[in-house]
């Protein structure tokens, strides 16, 4: 089985961590390089919300950053079926 998850690579540079984070294929980009931190763990956390910032920019995240689905709401799909003909 694919289980998509991040992958997260880290580089010393100057005595600081830099986070590089891949994403799986389908996701809207698939890597990106965070801002300079002194540990490995605010590293981390630093390049995952520049991720969210992105995705959000490029409406993968609604405003709540959740995942936007292409699919209708449930509320939508059972009003449209109701006003269909022979209903």
């Amino acid at each position: 089985y694919f289980h998509p998850k991040p992958d997260f690579r880290y580089e010393l540079s100057g005595g600081f961590s830099e986070c590089t984070l891949t994403l799986p294929p389908n996701a809207a980009f698939r890597h990106l390089k965070g801002p300079p931190a002194k540990s490995n763990q605010h590293a981390k956390k630093l390049v995952c919300l520049e991720a969210c910032k992105k995705l959000h920019e490029m409406k993968a995240l609604d405003d709540h950053l959740l995942p936007l689905s292409e699919q209708l709401p449930v509320h939508t799909l059972a009003k449209e079926l109701n006003s269909a003909p022979g209903a």
